[in-house]
């Protein structure tokens, strides 16, 4: 028999589903909505959340993107505009001088 150390696996994110379609992901250590790959919660209307360590956060898009077209941008669980959060993204692309 393998013996596997549960903290191992505390890292790991887990995913819940809903019974009214919802889908979250949380990390398991912190129990934050947490996703790298992809929106943390999704709902079965079509609106997708994504989060980063608890906070709403996107680098490639809006953070929120409703089913009905709504979309709103967030940078570190800062909210701002389309524009605020390209140049957010860019200067954080940019190489130091």
């Amino acid at each position: 028999m393998i013996s596997v150390p549960l903290d191992l696996f505390e890292n790991i994110k887990s995913r819940v589903e809903c019974v009214n379609g919802a889908v979250f992901y949380r990390d398991r250590a912190t129990d934050q909505l947490h996703r790298t790959d992809g929106p943390a919660v999704i709902y079965a209307n079509g609106d997708h959340y994504w989060f980063l360590h608890g906070q709403l956060h996107r680098a490639d898009g809006p953070a929120m993107e409703y089913a009905n077209g709504g979309r709103w941008w967030y940078w570190h669980g800062q909210h701002m505009t389309e524009q605020e959060h390209a140049a957010a993204t860019a200067r954080k692309a940019s190489p130091l001088l």
